[in-house]
């Protein structure tokens, strides 16, 4: 989602404001349609009673008068149209823009307008005549976004060269630059005090701001992908954003911490708006949900044609419990009456769920695999040392919280070795707990590698609550006393003390499942508020990765269907929910959806195995005779050298072939390798300090 727009032109002059057009009725509305019947209620307790027509573009970013007499609607017709929302009648059309005009804001007393265009400008109108007032100029870049701050002395406005202005009302006067985003800054909203502004951006962040020093107080960080659109909540206790990964997120705003992830929609979500009492949350994307703010369960869903442009919008009104909405590919706008006593009585059946991100780390060959085996299978199981990643649900760590989340775990265990264990730490993020294993008969270096995790599990922040695990333990005595372990334990913070273990007779186990479930800090973890059907398809998925055999680690969208179908013939659902939910799972790293070089896409189960795949590509590269750091992509994609990665062997060829397409592509994106010709030959070049420091994700 998102429209790709170009740089316009500069006029070479501007023209003289336009006089007022004369009123236009309202446009008779045709019958075959409950989207366009007056009076009709496609969604029970939604209820039409005006559609707006007029407009030859895409509708932008529309809003109320402060009284709720008046619709003001900018557009990519290069105009601004004000609607008389009691006859549905367009009273006034501006003209003034050279560019597409993505927003409007109503100066609080209702006088004034002030809109943002492609053309990097800001215009001012008065209201009740259309006269054109005043250009404030200074944005290098696209505007997408104004808000009057609630005493209506100053104007925000956010541009895609990164900034955001504030500017004086009355006299147009630039006061300030706040900078700090990486991308395009796509909405901007000042807190209903006045004292803080909220910020949303093509970087995934958001931004909040001390309005009165423009100085930068915070950066929420948790979407991933570009953030459309940013909204306070009336008693400017929250904040919610809309993004480009089909979610919604919830922040607390006095401190930013993460309350809540909504998900339902299956494709980007453009904007959100709350009702004035704070009662009802409305969003758009492929269709338009209203939530409840007290349980944020969703009460009804509108099917809607959308364009699937940047920007686009809805609007409560400012008293009364009606919704203006977009239709028609985002062209004309429909206002709905609600009946708020009778929604609150209907929801959608939803799940309330979060994941513990759990790791296990340390150096290689102390029994990570094993351990982790034995605890997801409850069965012991030889396995021989690798760098790669595996990964197991553990039901017997999950729980019910008392607000009904359900919480499930996750363990993760991550390679050691030293020539690889630097790209497996990239995947420290977002942990909740850690088990760090190492050979306590190891008596030359008892600890060894453990300081190194428990600095890779820091990073910037605190480490997270973890266990020091001795593993192996029938296999020797301990190097180590149970006292100088502990002291370790509390000179590193170590919180969840120290257990020794055995994977092989089950000694200790059920101690460290205690211990791990009590550091595990549940009652702090952000709930995703789902559909049912998406946690049914995730479920699902997540079932197929405990197959124990290697076949079928890729499955295709088609082949997914009818997996999924086949479980409950009466099951509807859309491609668009099963990829969505699949999408989400790739968010937090349990799949990965890889595309073919033919552009077919594949969900690969096993996203550990494209991971290890890198590494291994890693290892032949330091190998290359010439010390050049490189593989041969030619090589590589003509599958000769597959005998040589224990990864893909089993697999079949085009399995080979679209895991490799995936690992080279994604080192090229990371900017981790790059590309030389040689003769008849490509070679990969990789970047070493790159591959030490770079995320491959």
């Amino acid at each position: 989602m998102g429209k790709q727009k170009r740089k316009p032109r500069k006029a070479a002059s501007k023209p003289k404001p336009s006089p007022p057009p004369v009123q236009e009725p309202e446009q008779k509305k045709p019958k075959a349609s409950t989207f366009t019947e007056i009076g009709g209620s496609p969604v029970p307790r939604l209820t039409l009673r005006h559609v707006l027509r007029g407009h030859t573009g895409w509708i932008g970013r529309i809003a109320w008068s402060p009284d709720g007499s008046y619709l003001a609607s900018p557009s990519k017709d290069k105009t601004i149209r004000i609607w008389d929302v009691r006859s549905g009648a367009c009273v006034r059309t501006l003209q003034e823009h050279t560019g597409e005009v993505n927003s409007v804001a109503w100066l609080p007393d209702g006088q004034r307008l002030a809109s943002a265009s492609d053309d990097e400008t800001i215009h001012l109108w008065e209201v009740r005549s259309g006269k054109y007032l005043q250009t404030l100029n200074g944005h290098t870049d696209f505007v997408n976004s104004v808000a009057w701050s609630p005493d209506g002395q100053r104007l925000a406005s956010a541009s895609a060269d990164k900034t955001i202005r504030l500017w004086e009302a009355t006299s147009g006067k630039h006061l300030q630059t706040l900078q700090g985003h990486t991308a395009s800054v796509r909405g901007v909203a000042w807190s209903p005090d006045g004292h803080r502004l909220a910020s949303a951006s093509r970087d995934n962040t958001l931004r909040l701001w001390d309005a009165a020093s423009g100085k930068h107080l915070q950066t929420l960080e948790g979407h991933t992908s570009e953030v459309y659109s940013v909204t306070w909540s009336p008693d400017g206790q929250r904040l919610v954003s809309a993004s480009n990964d089909k979610t919604i997120r919830l922040w607390e705003a006095a401190n930013g911490k993460a309350l809540q992830v909504l998900e339902g929609h299956s494709a980007g979500v453009n904007c959100t708006a709350f009702s004035s009492d704070g009662r009802w949350l409305a969003s758009k994307s492929d269709t338009i949900r209203l939530w409840r703010c007290d349980t944020w369960a969703c009460v009804a869903v509108l099917e809607e044609t959308t364009s699937g442009t940047w920007p686009s919008s809805l609007a409560f009104h400012p008293r009364l419990p009606m919704l203006a909405t977009l239709g028609e590919k985002d062209t004309i706008i429909r206002i709905w009456e609600l009946d708020e006593a009778l929604l609150l009585g209907q929801a959608q059946e939803s799940v309330h769920y979060t994941t513990a991100k759990l790791v296990l780390v340390g150096d290689s060959g102390v029994g990570k695999t094993g351990l982790g085996w034995r605890l997801a299978h409850g069965e012991f199981k030889e396995h021989a040392s690798t760098h790669g990643q595996q990964f197991w649900a553990i039901p017997q760590l999950g729980l019910t919280r008392k607000d009904g989340t359900e919480c499930e775990a996750v363990l993760w265990d991550l390679a050691g070795q030293h020539v690889y264990r630097q790209i497996h730490s990239i995947f420290l993020d977002n942990v909740s707990a850690a088990l760090v294993l190492f050979d306590p008969s190891n008596r030359q270096e008892p600890l060894k590698g453990v300081e190194f995790w428990l600095e890779q599990l820091k990073g910037k922040e605190q480490l997270p609550p973890t266990v020091l695990v001795g593993a192996r333990v029938d296999r020797g005595a301990p190097a180590l006393a149970q006292q100088e372990l502990e002291q370790f334990c509390q000179r590193y913070g170590i919180r969840g003390g120290y257990l020794s273990t055995s994977a092989k007779s089950g000694e200790g186990l059920d101690a460290l499942l205690e211990t791990l479930k009590a550091q595990i800090p549940w009652q702090e973890m952000t709930a995703t508020v789902t559909t049912v059907t998406f946690k049914r398809i995730k479920d699902y998925v997540l079932a197929l990765k405990e197959k124990p055999d290697r076949k079928g680690v890729l499955v295709s969208p088609s082949a997914l269907r009818e997996q999924l179908q086949a479980t409950d013939k009466n099951w509807s659902f859309t491609d668009a929910e099963m990829m969505t939910a699949a999408g989400h799972l790739e968010t937090h790293g349990y799949v990965a959806i890889l595309r073919s070089s033919a552009g077919e896409q594949h969900i690969l189960l096993t996203p550990e195995l494209l991971a290890s795949l890198a590494a291994s590509i890693v290892l032949l590269a330091d190998k290359n005779p010439r010390e050049l750091g490189a593989v041969s992509e030619t090589k590589l994609l003509a599958v000769s050298e597959v005998e040589l990665f224990d990864e893909l062997k089993g697999l079949e060829k085009p399995e080979q072939q679209i895991l490799l397409d995936a690992a080279i592509l994604r080192f090229l994106q990371h900017n981790l390798c790059f590309r030389e010709t040689l003769g008849n030959d490509t070679l990969l070049i990789l970047k070493w300090r790159k591959i030490k420091s770079a995320a491959f994700a």
